[in-house]
């Protein structure tokens, strides 16, 4: 039977390093803005004295605001399964608060879920939590959080650690230290491979200047490097190749206006990569090419270089954009989920709307090369492209098409195979994407929509490997909504094809699913009750196996709205699972869940 892998605990934190960070995450940096804005009163004392009292007095007017939610949930599992799918009790809580405190705005964003058992392993515990106090263009980041240098530096991550940003009139700056992270909280609820294998440190710096309205210029450095003490217990003697690796980035961005109406954008990277840090170093490297002392080089580590140049002019008909992006074989960073390397894209691009506004349109084409270094087999030379265009055909109808073969990285989800239909989260490279819907508004109370995907992507492993396996994806939805104003009932009923296929095995999903609501007691409660069945399907083509699996689900719940800023929602969900060539089971889980709304008072 094949079992899914557990997370890795590195990523996570056990119950007393949770109550740990949670202190130092949230209440030490509320005593620290609390002290920031005494200090930040005190400055006032040098200023004019009407103009003091009259700051003072307005601070202590109102010395806490806060406004936001605060919520908890608690689960319970129960399964006929020799091995829980799930921990048979959890709990979870989260905040997203605004606080001001004498002046000082503070986002507070908290969230925490316990572990468990599921799977005979042990599920650590989690938790994201962050806060950034603000006051006039300075800002303090701690805990969870993240910041932008550039797709080719640091981007689309997270860090747990520090951080500071200032934003002038002319010129900005930011930096940050801590730990790396690309999964997010959304891809902790399921089994994910998006982090890396080992524990991924970083920090950098950028300081951006504006001289006029026209024109701006920034400057970062990026270094990020693996923590080699970290490589997974149940690795360490395995056959797998795994490094800790160190990489220091150089970018600078040019913004400058040409003409009125047109406008030039320059980024550029220099990357110095060494993939192993285990190897002997190499002293005698030019100080410029270790970015003066930055970068510990060896025989492994690789100078590249990225350049995009990106043009754009507003005329009567749209938005016209010429580009250039270069990205020389063998370019990474630790900073971005992924992107493909060795290549060379010259585009031109358009963006429009038609017929009175009725139809937007956004197109892009132009040539794609690799085999920069020409010591590749595999040259090729394409035309690259990508359309997508909404049309509102009438006050009923509206259709949306989307076409592109660029390379991207997506977040790609699957179930693990119809014995464990529970999600796998992992990265991919799409390199096909089509797409496309159609909304039909029968009435005022009715809507049909019928939407379809199609991609062809190649996975991307933990140890930042494209697999040469390509898989396609192939969605097809079908959903119906219903409003009976005579009864107040709301229904929909859906039906859905999955397919997924990659080398070795075809996953098939089919199915149908039907949900109904009701207001009741002027709006404060509501009951539901949602129905599913789907047809799981894989076929093994190394074995010559089929398995099959047919779930049924039934949900029943209700939100019961207690006060006007809070609520209460609870459901519980019956799963049944049979097939052949696979284990049935029978499971239900319970969940409630409470949320209340903050708004302080003004005086």
């Amino acid at each position: 039977m094949n079992r899914p892998k557990p997370p890795d605990d590195r990523y996570c934190c056990d119950l007393s390093q949770l109550k740990s960070q949670v202190v130092g995450l949230i209440f030490y940096p509320l005593a620290l803005q609390i002290l920031l804005s005494i200090a930040l009163v005190t400055e006032c004392l040098g200023q004019d004295i009407e103009q003091t009292f009259q700051d003072v007095k307005g601070r202590f007017q109102d010395p806490l605001t806060y406004t936001g939610h605060l919520g908890f949930q608690l689960s319970a599992y129960q399964s006929n399964l020799m091995v829980d799918r799930a921990p048979p009790f959890a709990g979870s809580l989260n905040a997203g608060l605004q606080i001001g405190i004498l002046g000082v705005q503070t986002p507070l964003n908290f969230i925490y879920s316990s572990g468990g058992t599921a799977f005979n392993v042990t599920l650590p515990s989690f938790g994201f939590a962050g806060i950034s106090p603000s006051y006039h263009g300075y800002t303090l980041h701690l805990g969870d959080r993240s910041l932008e240098f550039g797709k080719y530096s640091f981007s689309n991550h997270s860090f747990r650690g520090v951080g500071a940003e200032i934003d002038k009139e002319k010129w900005y700056a930011r930096g940050f230290f801590g730990r790396l992270q690309r999964a997010q909280i959304n891809d902790y609820r399921g089994f994910q491979h998006v982090n890396p294998l080992l524990r991924r440190m970083g920090w950098g710096a950028l300081l951006g200047y504006i001289p006029t309205s026209k024109s701006a210029i920034e400057f970062s450095l990026f270094k990020g490097w693996d923590d080699a003490q970290s490589i997974p217990q149940n690795l360490i003697d395995s056959t797998f190749d795994i490094y800790a690796s160190e990489n220091v980035i150089l970018s600078t961005a040019i913004k400058q206006s040409l003409a009125e109406k047109v406008d030039l954008e320059i980024k550029y990277s220099t990357s110095g990569f060494t993939e192993r840090q285990d190897l002997i170093p190499d002293h005698r490297t030019n100080a410029f090419r270790t970015f003066l002392g930055i970068l510990e080089t060896n025989k492994s580590t690789r100078w590249n270089h990225a350049l995009e140049a990106v043009m754009e002019a507003q005329t009567g008909i749209g938005q016209l954009s010429f580009s250039y992006e270069k990205i020389d074989p063998g370019y990474r960073t630790l900073g971005a989920l992924f992107f493909q390397d060795d290549q060379e894209n010259i585009t031109a691009g358009i963006a429009t709307q038609w017929f009175d506004h009725k139809l937007s349109l956004l197109a892009n084409g132009g040539i794609q090369r690799n085999n920069l270094g020409k010591d590749k087999s595999d040259q090729y030379r394409r035309l690259i492209g990508s359309i997508f265009a909404n049309y509102q055909a009438s006050e009923k109808i509206i259709l949306n098409l989307g076409l592109s073969n660029f390379s991207a990285v997506n977040r790609q989800l699957r179930i693990l195979d119809p014995e464990n239909p529970n999600v796998l989260t992992e990265l991919a490279l799409t390199n096909f994407n089509l797409n496309g819907g159609i909304q039909f508004r029968i009435a005022t109370a009715h809507q049909i929509a019928v939407n379809f995907l199609y991609q062809k992507n190649q996975t991307i492993t933990t140890t930042d490997d494209i697999l040469e396996e390509v898989n396609s994806i192939k969605n097809v939805t079908v959903l119906y909504n219903n409003l009976w104003k005579s009864t107040g009932i709301n229904s929909s009923v859906q039906i859905f094809y999955n397919r997924f296929t990659m080398a070795q095995f075809d996953q098939g999903q089919q199915g149908i699913a039907y949900s109904a609501s009701r207001s009741l007691k002027n709006k404060k409660f509501r009951p539901t009750l949602s129905l599913s069945f789907s047809r799981n399907q894989q076929d093994n083509f190394l074995t010559q196996q089929r398995s099959t699996g047919y779930l049924f689900q039934t949900r029943m719940g209700c939100s019961w709205k207690v006060m006007a800023s809070q609520q209460l929602q609870a459901d519980a969900v019956l799963f049944s699972n049979t097939g052949t060539t696979i284990n049935s089971f029978f499971e239900s889980r319970f969940n409630l869940r409470y949320a209340i709304n903050l708004q302080s008072r003004s005086k």
